[in-house]
């Protein structure tokens, strides 16, 4: 097996970014590392930087070049541990690639038009958490429901060179600080960091047969992907653009922006995906409303 280096980052300024670094801190024996870039501690091949000044998560630009300056080691994939929120309050653990549409306002970070790689441990990531979720069911200590589970289309910042995905603890202050969805992450990400094969790891025939995908279409959460994908342990996962992405205020009749945006959205989406899978087949996606002509 190829060492993979992971970085995985976490802010003060997030309840549940702490809550998550509480749990993992207790997962693997930690050791602390020299750095000028926040505190930074190392478990075998995961590298983890911790910011405590005050920092969004969604601003870190360029957090991975960051890294390998301070501390000489270059990140493979990069792990933001984070708060969802959502309005309607649902319990909720997703993860998701970043990016933002071209054409839409980068209200929480990134740059329009710009995707990063997406980390290919994401399918792996949200297969282990459905498991880990049926059999240790965790519910909102305020409300009694139950935390689901999900995959979030690509959205918001930061921007950065190196594959990655959010993971996060959703969807109101009433969850974001409790420590059962923490814990449950922190066993989910210990099996998938040490545990699990990785990208880098398939022989090159096995990534040729492997199955990418970019999903094209749909709302902001992804049912029939998180389906596709937990079903199927052949599947990685790339970027996912719900109908948001490609379409405006301003769209024409067929709910496409007038202009070409919605191309180079779609474009910037496929290629940072096959930037993420070097070795793979052309990816391909699941579900499609673009328009042929």
């Amino acid at each position: 097996m190829l060492l993979r280096t992971t970085l995985l980052v976490s802010v003060s300024s997030d309840v549940a970014s702490v809550s998550l670094r509480n749990a993992l801190l207790e997962a693997a024996p930690w050791e602390p590392v020299a750095s000028s870039e926040g505190e930074v501690l190392r478990a075998r091949d995961v590298y983890w930087v911790h910011y405590a000044n005050g920092e969004r998560m969604t601003q870190l630009d360029g957090v991975d070049s960051r890294f390998e300056r301070a501390v000489g080691v270059r990140a493979d994939e990069v792990v933001f541990l984070s708060r969802h929120a959502a309005a309607s309050g649902t319990p909720a653990l997703c993860v998701h690639p970043i990016g933002v549409a071209a054409g839409s306002e980068a209200s929480h970070g990134g740059e329009p038009g710009r995707f990063p790689p997406p980390a290919p441990l994401l399918a792996p990531t949200y297969r282990a958490l459905r498991r880990a979720v049926k059999c240790i069911p965790v519910a909102c200590e305020a409300t009694d429901k139950r935390f689901e589970t999900s995959l979030e289309a690509s959205h918001h910042g930061p921007v950065l060179d190196a594959p990655c995905c959010f993971v996060e603890i959703g969807s109101t202050r009433d969850q974001w600080g409790q420590r059962g969805p923490a814990d449950l992450w922190a066993r989910v990400l210990a099996e998938v960091l040490w545990g699990g094969r990785r990208w880098g790891d398939l022989a090159d025939d096995e990534k040729r047969q492997a199955t990418v995908v970019v999903g094209l279409g749909g709302g902001h959460y992804q049912p029939k992907l998180c389906d596709y994908v937990a079903a199927n342990d052949d599947v990685f996962l790339g970027h996912m653009l719900a109908s948001y992405a490609l379409s405006s205020s301003s769209s024409s009749s067929s709910g496409f922006r007038k202009d070409a945006s919605w191309r180079t959205t779609v474009q910037a989406a496929i290629d940072a995906t096959r930037a993420a899978f070097p070795g793979a087949t052309n990816p391909f996606s699941t579900r499609t409303t673009i328009p042929t002509s």
